[in-house]
């Protein structure tokens, strides 16, 4: 009989983690939201039933919690693997340690604390994951930063150079990208949109800054971009890797010889009219 039972537990620890997979395919903060909720609630309801049959809280909570156990340590040991749903992981192991703690107290109890938790991880998914994807795409919880600009030079369509002395005195906003980003392209036209408000203001300098890729392919497509704002192109990787950008498209802002954001788009709009209304 105990035999049936670990196999029961077995199958639901795997039915737990792959639909859990599952919600995740669609969002990190959907799984964040959800995933925890579901395995509070399962391994709960799994200790009660488990009870009748003699199998303990404990053995319960083990069967369930391994796999999740398993992939939380895969994530944070191995670098580069599955970093976004570290997060989500993370809540999974406390959703485990939250059903295991109310399969212990009273059903009244149990249903507060399950509440409140399932309160935390609906309304904390947002804002976790919102900051969490600025640091895995920006390097930083925060897209506004202040750091030096360093020593650079790229020269225009015309030949025109742009480096450090170029740009003193103006708020400089480069547009990261290279040609195998789909988002890029479909940023360009707001990047016009920005560009043409701002054109006529002489503080403000936008650029957007090709990046070659290493297999050769580095020549942005002319039909493509047909826009006003001015095009640079690298001659190499060099500059992303000075300017610390690992994430494409990437919007830097420069404003008195400092880097004052490393983020998105709509970031940049918005510190660039703060910065021209002070």
């Amino acid at each position: 009989m105990k035999l049936l039972n670990y196999f029961l537990l077995l199958l639901m620890s795997l039915l737990l983690f792959f639909v859990t997979a599952w919600i995740g395919s669609f969002s990190h903060s959907m799984r964040f939201a959800i995933g925890g909720i579901v395995y509070a609630i399962s391994v709960w309801i799994m200790s009660i039933a488990m009870k009748r049959n003699r199998v303990t809280n404990l053995t319960v909570f083990i069967f369930l919690f391994s796999p999740v156990a398993v992939l939380s340590v895969v994530i944070l040991v191995k670098k580069n693997f599955g970093e976004l749903a570290i997060p989500s992981t993370l809540n999974l192991v406390l959703g485990c340690i939250v059903g295991y703690y109310i399969a212990r107290i009273t059903l009244r109890s149990s249903i507060l604390v399950l509440l409140t938790y399932s309160a935390f991880s609906v309304f904390a998914a947002g804002p976790i994951y919102a900051k969490w994807l600025l640091k895995e795409n920006y390097g930083s919880f925060s897209p506004q930063v202040r750091e030096e600009v360093p020593a650079f030079q790229l020269r225009a369509q015309n030949g025109y150079l742009i480096d450090t002395g170029t740009i003193k005195n103006k708020i400089v906003v480069f547009d990261f990208w290279n040609t195998a980003c789909a988002a890029c392209y479909q940023k360009f036209p707001r990047l016009e949109q920005f560009y043409q408000k701002m054109k006529e203001n002489q503080r403000v300098a936008i650029f957007s800054v090709n990046i070659p890729l290493k297999n050769g392919h580095t020549n942005p497509d002319k039909n493509k971009l047909r826009y006003s704002f001015e095009q640079l192109s690298a001659e190499n990787d060099s500059m992303a890797r000075i300017f610390n950008v690992g994430h494409y498209p990437t919007v830097i802002v420069i404003h008195d010889g400092h880097i004052v954001l490393r983020g998105d788009l709509e970031s940049a709009e918005k510190l660039v009219s703060d910065l021209l209304a002070d």
